[in-house]
């Protein structure tokens, strides 16, 4: 398994079954884990832990939508021109980096 542990999230790479792409967990203290699939091309591990950052920025686990509206707005987030990436430490280096 490998692993990449930045101060406020943790990324690791597992064999995912089937489609799944990634997921992510937060605990108690806000410590966010990333699973990535570890079957994906380099692209669509990037792609995938974009997504998931995205969910981090938007504030997406303290919110009270509903799971479709918040893969409908990541995915929205996504398509714009570029994230203010200065809202949480240590997400601008990753993201400029698997841009």
């Amino acid at each position: 398994m490998k692993l990449q542990c930045p101060d406020d999230y943790c990324v690791r790479m597992v064999d995912f079954p089937g489609d799944v792409l990634a997921a992510m967990r937060v605990d108690d203290s806000g410590y966010y884990t990333i699973y990535i699939n570890d079957r994906l091309s380099m692209q669509a591990k990037r792609e995938a832990l974009k997504h998931e950052l995205t969910h981090i920025i938007q504030g997406d686990f303290d919110n009270h939508l509903t799971i479709y509206d918040i893969e409908a707005r990541a995915c929205a987030a996504e398509k714009l021109p570029r994230i203010n990436m200065q809202s949480r430490n240590g997400l601008s280096q990753i993201m400029s980096s698997s841009a």
